[in-house]
């Protein structure tokens, strides 16, 4: 009686785990393309020569090319997006772009950027959310307020 109790178990604890496997191709939601900064840097100085490296990253890697062009909103003339358009290659879950400032002094005060999606994106694929970041001003001694 022990050995059949004991089988029936080990039957019971296989099948479970079986069931259990996943193989990544049932997922059948919304492909969200999530956007972060690398080392959660989300702030610059107007003249900083480090740019902010932006992450994109979809929760199912497609079967073809996907190709993402990005906008930038807030004052322009102060940063630039490098990189831009970001391919992620089919079968690829990743890609990256940057933000880098021009290295003009045109700020007075802190300016907030958002990045967000531009084109169009396929069917069942879409932004879960735009990145923000500010720029600060780096003042300037050589000017006088009259100037």
């Amino acid at each position: 009686m022990k050995k059949i109790a004991f089988f029936s178990c080990l039957v019971a604890a296989i099948v479970s785990f079986a069931g259990c496997e996943e193989t990544g191709t049932d997922f059948e939601g919304t492909n969200y393309i999530y956007l972060s900064s690398k080392d959660g840097k989300t702030s610059m100085f107007e003249t900083d020569e480090e740019p902010i490296t932006v992450e994109v990253m979809l929760t199912k890697a497609l079967e073809e090319d996907l190709v993402i062009t990005f906008d930038l909103k807030g004052k322009t003339g102060v940063v630039e997006l490098n990189g831009n358009p970001v391919t992620i290659p089919a079968g690829e879950k990743t890609g990256s772009f940057t933000v880098a400032a021009l290295g003009v002094y045109t700020l007075e005060a802190a300016e907030n950027y958002t990045i967000g999606v531009s084109s169009l994106l396929p069917e069942g694929v879409e932004l879960k959310e735009q990145l923000q970041f500010v720029v600060n001003p780096v003042e300037r001694a050589d000017l006088t307020s009259e100037q």
